[in-house]
């Protein structure tokens, strides 16, 4: 009984601690990339994020100005798995991932299948969404799983 008792108060604990962390977070907002770590170029490439957050959805719109490509990709708050396809160069690529809050930042991972002829490519990865205080800056990091190794990029954005 008391086992019982205690795990209940351990989850009930952990899903207010969870809510706390969403309360008040909302990254809505059009959000113009200003720096990016490690640079891909002597030039940052021109990113617009386009984030629209109502209630458990966060719906994520990349445009990337320089090679004229739009990416859509839809989520959802709630631990739920989401799946998004986008079709490139190298073919047909599926996107699973599930989302969670850690002390204010939105965590969203999971894994990407890049679809081929020959095989399919399986990479684990996780991007992670921070918010400064004031609301004017957003910190975008993005880690991917590669059978070449782990790669890192940070991005920091500016309300538009």
């Amino acid at each position: 009984m008391l086992k019982a008792m205690l795990l209940a108060t351990v989850v009930t604990v952990s899903l207010s601690m969870m809510l706390v962390d969403a309360a008040g977070v909302n990254f809505s907002g059009d959000w113009v990339l200003r720096e990016r770590v490690p640079s891909v170029g002597a030039k940052t490439p021109q990113v617009l994020l386009v984030i629209n957050q109502t209630g458990n959805d966060f719906k994520v719109t990349r445009i990337m100005i320089d090679e004229d490509k739009i990416v859509e990709s839809h989520y959802t708050l709630d631990g739920t798995e989401n799946i998004n396809t986008d079709l490139n160069e190298a073919g047909l690529v599926t996107i699973r991932s599930t989302s969670k809050w850690d002390n204010g930042v939105l965590v969203l991972e999971g894994s990407i299948i890049f679809e081929n002829q020959d095989k399919d490519v399986t990479n684990k990865w996780k991007t992670e969404y921070l918010l400064s205080e004031n609301g004017t800056a957003l910190a975008v990091t993005e880690t991917h799983q590669t059978p070449f190794g782990e790669s890192v990029v940070s991005q920091i954005f500016s309300r538009k």
